[in-house]
């Protein structure tokens, strides 16, 4: 999709807003509840996926809609993977779309990246509060722009305010200690040393290379 975008002639100016939301995990279960779920309270399994190792399998401790259901640790994982944006992956989105099939002649001058919808996995509730502060600390907002002049041009890139963000929009949430069941699944991505120091030992993930390969 970056690639794409690079490839439009003329582009100086964009703006992403990145979507990390997934309706799609508890869906079926806003149906099972209009029909015999809310009267019986026997929820189905959460949706598995072959990707998931032994412990993205576990059910996550807390539910989403009401009382249950749950959706799966692996979920949980994802979300915080996709809502993740740092600045050296706000810039390489930036690089990505600026050189795609023209080098060095790039028009984009501009780029604002943010990201919404971390931990969402139905529209029917809010973020839950056991994965809010970890969703707002992850979701950053970056703006990065390209400053030519007659020796050529480099970029600087800044991090917008956080009112900019509507998954940082609530301090309450940036203030607390990460907590169970949350914290396992952040040292499943980030061995964090403890709770205390888990905003300076996240990193996002790196987009893959242009072979196709994972840059990890």
């Amino acid at each position: 999709m970056y690639r794409i975008l690079g490839s439009l002639d003329n582009l100086g100016n964009l703006s992403l807003t990145l979507d990390a939301s997934d309706f799609s995990i508890l869906w079926p279960y806003e149906a099972f509840t209009s029909n015999i779920g809310y009267a019986t309270r026997n929820w189905p399994p959460p949706p598995d996926d072959e990707s998931f190792d032994n412990f993205e399998r576990e059910l996550y401790p807390k539910t989403f809609i009401h009382n249950g259901p749950t959706v799966r640790n692996g979920h949980v994982r994802n979300a915080f993977i996709n809502c993740a944006v740092d600045k050296n992956l706000a810039l390489a989105i930036f690089n990505t779309i600026s050189y795609t099939g023209r080098r060095n002649e790039s028009r984009l001058q501009n780029l604002s990246v943010r990201t919404i919808g971390g931990g969402s996995f139905t529209p029917y509730t809010d973020l839950r509060t056991c994965m809010a502060p970890v969703v707002y600390e992850l979701s950053r907002s970056w703006e990065i722009t390209r400053n030519s002049s007659m020796e050529g041009y480099d970029v600087s890139i800044k991090e917008m305010d956080k009112s900019f963000s509507e998954q940082r929009a609530f301090d309450m949430w940036t203030q607390r200690n990460l907590e169970e069941p949350a914290l396992s699944v952040f040292r499943s991505l980030w061995p964090a040393t403890d709770a205390q120091a888990w905003k300076q030992e996240w990193r996002s993930f790196p987009l893959a290379s242009f072979d196709g390969k994972q840059n990890i």
